[in-house]
This record gives C-alpha cells, sequence and structure tokens, in this order.
C-alpha cells in the first residue's frame, strides 16, 4: 500500500498553535519558579535562564512606603523609598502555625504600626527568616510583631538570641510590597505587584526627570540627567537646589583671572571686601587647627597670626596689648623679634605724617624718602 504524503498549509516557521488564545498557550521552561521582573534568556551553558530585567519601566516619582499610595490608577508606577525607620531585631521565634514572632531591640515605638502593615526582614541568619510577610498582632509595650511566613511551621530556623537580622515596615495599602521595591498597579487584580531590585538595576524617575540606580543603600541618581539654571559668561557655575547650578557676576573667571566679590578682575587674584569697616573681612587663611595664618579687615587693617586687628601689621604670638588703637606696630615687633646677621638695605616710604621714633639696634643701610613733613621728635 502507498503511504500518503500529508503537506502542511503552514510554513515550517510558523508555530502550530500560533492561533490559540491565551489559556491554551503554555508558559516558558521555567516560567512559574521565576521571579516577578525577570526575563528568560540562554546562558553561557546553552540552557534557559531567568534573571532580573536590569532596567525596569519608568516611575512616577519616588514615594514613602510608609504612607498610602498617592494614586491607584491602572498602570501607575513608583519607587517605594528606602525606609528611615530600621528595627534591629533580637530574637525570631516561631509561636503556632505559620506565625513567627520578631522581637526588637532598644524598646522601639510601634504605635504607628498597624495589622496588615508589611514587614520586610533583612540579613537574617536563617534565609527562610528574610522576606516581606503581612503583620498580623503588634505589641508595643513587649517590642515585638508577628508575621505570617508560610514557609515556616515548626522552630527549627529560630534566632533566640541577638538576631543578625533588621526589619522595615511598609504601609498596608501597597499590598505586600517592601521598601526600595519597584511596584506596578493593576486595577484587574485590584492590588499592586513588586519587583525587588537587584544592585544594579535601573529605572527613570519621570518627576525628576533623571535616571535613578538601586545600590545598596538605596536609589540615586545614576547620571545622565538634566541640571536646570541660569549662567553667564565668564561666571563660575555653584548648586543652588537640587540638580540645578546658578552662576552670579560676583564670583568669575575669565580664563586668566579669578574675580571674587567683583564682576570685573584686575589681578590673577582679585577679591573684593564686603564692607569697608573693622566687621568684616575681604580674606581669611587659617591652618588646620583653625587658627589664624592671615586676616585682611576691611578698613585696610592686616593680622598676622592674631584675628582682632587694631594696625597694619602684627607679628604672630603679638595680642591687642602690645598695640595702641591707631598706631603702627612695627617698633616692638623689629626691636623684639627680628635679627640681622649681616648688614642690609632698607627703604622706607611714608605717604603721611609720622610722629613714632624708629629704633634700630644692629647696623643697617637706611635709605628714607618722605613724602611729607615728619615730625621727628
Amino acid at each position: 500500500m502507498a503511504l500518503a504524503t500529508v503537506k502542511s498549509s503552514r510554513s515550517l516557521n510558523e508555530h502550530v498553535r500560533a492561533d490559540e488564545d491565551d489559556t491554551n498557550v503554555h508558559f516558558p521552561k521555567g516560567f512559574l519558579a521565576g521571579l516577578g521582573g525577570t526575563n528568560a534568556f540562554k546562558d553561557n551553558s546553552g540552557n534557559i535562564a531567568w534573571a532580573q530585567r536590569g532596567k525596569l519601566s519608568s516611575i512616577l516619582d519616588e514615594v514613602d512606603g510608609l504612607s498610602a499610595p498617592p494614586t491607584e490608577v491602572d498602570g501607575d508606577e513608583y519607587i517605594l523609598n528606602i525606609a528611615s525607620i530600621v528595627f534591629d531585631v533580637d530574637t525570631i521565634l516561631f509561636q503556632s502555625d505559620n506565625t513567627i514572632r520578631y522581637t526588637f531591640n532598644g524598646a522601639p515605638d510601634l504605635s504607628s504600626l498597624v495589622v496588615n502593615d508589611h514587614a520586610r526582614i533583612r540579613l537574617a541568619g536563617n534565609a527562610i527568616n528574610n522576606g516581606t510577610f503581612i503583620i498580623t498582632a503588634i505589641n508595643d509595650g513587649s517590642d515585638f510583631i508577628e508575621v505570617t511566613n508560610t514557609a515556616r511551621a515548626d522552630d527549627v530556623a529560630d534566632e533566640a538570641s541577638d538576631s543578625t537580622a533588621t526589619a522595615t515596615t511598609t504601609h498596608r495599602d501597597w499590598d505586600e510590597a517592601g521598601d526600595t521595591d519597584h511596584v506596578v498597579f493593576f486595577s484587574q487584580f485590584g492590588k499592586w505587584f513588586a519587583v525587588t531590585p537587584l544592585v544594579g538595576t535601573t529605572a527613570f524617575n519621570e518627576a525628576l526627570n533623571t535616571e535613578r540606580i538601586f545600590k545598596a543603600t538605596g536609589w540615586e541618581s545614576a547620571g545622565g540627567g538634566t541640571i536646570g539654571g541660569s549662567i553667564a559668561v565668564d561666571q563660575i557655575s555653584f548648586g543652588s537646589g537640587v540638580d540645578a547650578i546658578q552662576g552670579t557676576s560676583l564670583f568669575v573667571f575669565d580664563g586668566t583671572k579669578l574675580g571674587v566679590g567683583i564682576a570685573s578682575p584686575t589681578a590673577t587674584g582679585h577679591f573684593k571686601g564686603v564692607g569697608a569697616t573693622s566687621a568684616t573681612f575681604a580674606g581669611k587663611f587659617d591652618n588646620s587647627a583653625g587658627s589664624p595664618i592671615l586676616y585682611i579687615r576691611d578698613n585696610q587693617t592686616v593680622g598676622i597670626g592674631i584675628t582682632t586687628l587694631k594696625a597694619i601689621a602684627y607679628k604672630a604670638g603679638m595680642d591687642d596689648s602690645d598695640v595702641v588703637s591707631g598706631v603702627y606696630a612695627i617698633e616692638k615687633a623689629w626691636r623684639e623679634e627680628i635679627e640681622f646677621d649681616s648688614p642690609i638695605t632698607l627703604e622706607i616710604e611714608f605717604d603721611s605724617p609720622i610722629t613714632k621714633e624708629i629704633e634700630f639696634e644692629s647696623p643697617i643701610t637706611l635709605e628714607i624718602e618722605f613724602d611729607s613733613e615728619v615730625d621727628h621728635g
């Protein structure tokens, strides 16, 4: 009997069940065991594997998981900020059925917690104690909460003293999502679904207009976002707010000259004070211990090694009792502190009358030019 050849009318590249409805199409291998937010891919060994997506979908904003969701519209997506309150777990003890008690160190305030809020447990010594669980009981006086952990039904995984675990909580309306989670609201089910990110995962924050990256310390800017503000030519920018810069005509650099307090510097470094009295300074230099080295006041006085100025110049170690207000304090400083081992040539110019005697205790050659009359005393 001759065999009949049956030839399909479909292309060999076409799935024979492509026209089936969704309920009759099977899931890929490993789908049921895969975690939310993961994709199937061919790994290095050539087998199918599931791994979390490196980039999650865009979010509306990052919000406080301790508060109720700001919106619940189909497709809304948020990131829950890392919790500001972290509880230090002392013991983890099985109670009955699937009820597990977490007792905290330090007598924390649990008064804001409500049954059906969620507890996220991290860093427990036994991995089975980690996860996000519904809170079923709260005892503020005895510093414990109880949760339902369906993976436990006995005391084998108890941690009876000073557990390494920490606990954070989120509002019950987030439907078992924990802090740092990326969440999406599905109106079909009337609930939020969460993906717990791995370090390095990114998501775009539409409110901040910037890419965010998840690190061990929480979500932060991944760079590459935009910074707003305005700045003019030669102005030096400075941060005036989050992701915002600003410039000012009183902080400039034209490529060769730096101006601080002045719009048009005429020297390599040009600094303009904010006043004209001894109450304000044009410049200050301190050492690493915070002690003054050089202070320049706006009343045209300079201090070396001292902060309260009464004259043109001081030596290090002098105090206010060494100087009479309005008198040039050079005689005492030179006589007591400066020694000349060989003859020197000294040129001094006086632009106004002087009445003080200048005494030199070592031989010098002195050339003095007077622009006005001098009272020799």
